[in-house]
């Protein structure tokens, strides 16, 4: 599985944090792209991150990219739709597909239930009714258009929903991420939740997928990070989300100052600083060297 975490930070930004880890029965790999950026010639911006089995979702994004490559203009709320029908397709004619393949009926013969072994019958209603893990997943969608920011939740097979929240959660990990996220937006007054730094809410979304990493099934690996602003869609480097949930992981523990950390971040975040320069202002040079390099390395001292 995954976590993928939103927020809506106010009515002009808001950011993205998923992991990277995907897997068969076999093995894992630390390889996923899980956010797909969209924009439009008038002025939509979109980040969308899903979760379930990769191939699905990668099959829905890439029709959605191309059905969206065609289109002049769209809102948030008509990609969210726009994606929902075609997850909504692709469930179908899987079904289909899997009903022709196992028992050699449609999708019609299914449903009426004629001629049909009677031992065959419970399987076949499972898989008529998309019971499978092929289907247990959703993406999330985070977008702004001239009406703001706005957050989308679209399972698999279903209708879109708004998100009345400032953030959402999905995955496995969502249950852990949940609970960091809570507790950053409960600390803050209403107004506040209302318009939230960007700088301290990519740190709240990372430290979410943090914590999901270290303790949920499936979810792991070297993050993607995404936000945007008036500047567009920004996207850290590999190497640069990697050293961001280093310095996030090290401020945690004490070993650096949160001044620090904040200072470090927003270099890495808004692409001023090189990620070397970074990590040797703020690791290399420290006094607590030795520390933080044990801690990073797994040591219990």
């Amino acid at each position: 599985m995954t976590v993928i975490n939103v927020m809506r930070f106010n009515e002009k930004e808001g950011g993205m944090v998923a992991d990277s880890q995907s897997s068969t029965q076999l093995r894992k790999y630390d390889l996923a792209d899980k956010i797909v950026p969209f924009t439009s010639d008038h002025n939509t911006t979109i980040l969308a991150g899903g979760t379930g089995v990769s191939d699905f979702l990668y099959g829905a994004s890439e029709t959605l990219k191309n059905h969206l490559l065609q289109e002049k203009s769209y809102t948030v709320a008509e990609c969210a739709e726009t994606l929902s029908k075609i997850m909504i397709q692709f469930k179908r004619k899987k079904i289909e597909t899997q009903l022709i393949s196992t028992f050699g009926i449609s999708v019609q013969e299914a449903i009426l239930g004629e001629n049909i072994d009677q031992n065959y019958k419970p399987d076949i209603h499972k898989m008529l009714t998309g019971q499978s893990e092929l289907f247990q997943g959703a993406y999330l969608l985070i977008g702004k258009d001239d009406t703001g920011v706005s957050i989308y939740k679209v399972g698999i097979g279903g209708s879109p929903f708004l998100s009345a929240r400032q953030y959402e959660s999905v995955g496995s990990g969502q249950d852990e991420s949940d609970k960091v996220l809570y507790k950053f937006a409960s600390k803050k007054k209403r107004k506040e939740r209302k318009n939230i730094n960007l700088l301290e809410g990519m740190i709240a979304l990372i430290k979410a997928t943090n914590a999901s990493s270290d303790i949920n099934q499936g979810v792991g690996g070297v993050p993607m990070i995404s936000y945007f602003d008036e500047n567009g869609i920004s996207n850290l480097e590999e190497d640069e989300s990697k050293l961001a949930t280093e310095i996030i992981r090290v401020m945690d523990t004490g070993l650096i100052t949160q001044k620090q950390s904040y200072k470090a971040l927003d270099c890495l975040l808004h692409d001023k600083c090189e990620f070397k320069e970074v990590e040797e202002k703020i690791f290399n040079q420290n006094k607590k060297y030795k520390e933080i390099n044990r801690f990073l390395r797994g040591y219990k001292d």
